[in-house]
């Protein structure tokens, strides 16, 4: 199955089980992901993109590190044309999923991402480890 992406990308190319689930929650802005796989010495190589104008699932390899970029483009009359971007290494797990909650609001940029264990638990994720891994958060 291939997603839609952003003009002058290659759509994401879904192998696999769903583990993915991406929200956005977007209010004046565009947003797009960018998937690349991430080998152990931190070399990547680009897989495809999508839009986020809506939620989506999709699949990710499991047991092998990808590269997430979340692209967010704003324009405005007297402002111009802005673009950033958040990047997250996520390396899911066999049987888990994850979420990512993609929002802008009143120059707000946030993404968090979320670990749903196969019994259903959630736990929230951070960026930590080699490369910028998205790792567990530690019990606090």
């Amino acid at each position: 199955m291939l997603l839609a992406a952003c003009s002058g990308t290659t759509p994401y190319r879904q192998e696999g089980e769903k583990n993915l689930e991406v929200r956005p929650a977007l209010s004046g802005v565009r947003a797009s992901l960018h998937i690349h796989q991430l080998d152990a010495q931190c070399n990547t190589h680009y897989e495809g993109s999508l839009t986020l104008d809506r939620p989506v699932e999709l699949a990710l390899p499991t047991e092998r590190s990808s590269l997430l970029i979340v692209g967010f483009d704003t324009s405005s009359f007297f402002g111009g044309a802005r673009s950033t971007a958040r990047r997250y290494v996520l390396k899911p797990r066999a049987g888990y999923r994850y979420r990512l909650e993609v929002r802008y609001k009143d120059d707000i940029y946030d993404v968090a991402a979320v670990e749903l264990s196969p019994n259903g638990r959630a736990r929230a994720l951070e960026l930590d480890g080699e490369c910028g891994a998205i790792v567990p958060q530690r019990d606090r």
